[in-house]
């Protein structure tokens, strides 16, 4: 049996269905994806447009 120690399940989850969509991690600090023209940034717990 496995646990599961990561946290912000929702987010991960989130972020792993942009990268499916072909987005791209660009900075990690503050997390920042890309694709295109198009940018987002994790800010405050919610993903928004930056």
């Amino acid at each position: 049996m496995s646990l599961e120690c990561r946290t912000q399940l929702d987010l991960r989850r989130l972020v792993d269905e942009y990268l499916k969509r072909g987005w791209e991690i660009t900075s990690r600090n503050p997390l920042t994806l890309e694709r295109g023209r198009m940018r987002r940034q994790l800010r405050h717990g919610c993903i928004v447009e930056a």
